[in-house]
């Protein structure tokens, strides 16, 4: 079992590319083959629309959000 704290873990600012807005992205894992994050959004910042190869496991622990599949409704 692996057990952190959030002010363990090191983080970045959110990539451009990726994100819009300010926020900050924390890997929690460090092995290549599991991604595993945490990331904290600035209120209005949101992502880029995007897919993943993988599920996606999405736990908001607090704030509120919009969540959209492709070709669906904002839930």
């Amino acid at each position: 079992m692996k057990t952190f704290k959030r002010n363990e873990l090191s983080g970045n600012p959110l990539n451009p590319d990726n994100f819009v807005g300010t926020g900050e992205l924390k890997r929690m894992v460090a092995e290549p083959d599991v991604k595993t994050f945490h990331v904290t959004f600035e209120a209005g910042s949101r992502t880029n629309w995007h897919t993943h190869s993988v599920p996606q496991l999405i736990v908001i622990l607090e704030g509120t959000c919009w969540a959209q599949r492709k070709d669906g409704t904002k839930e």
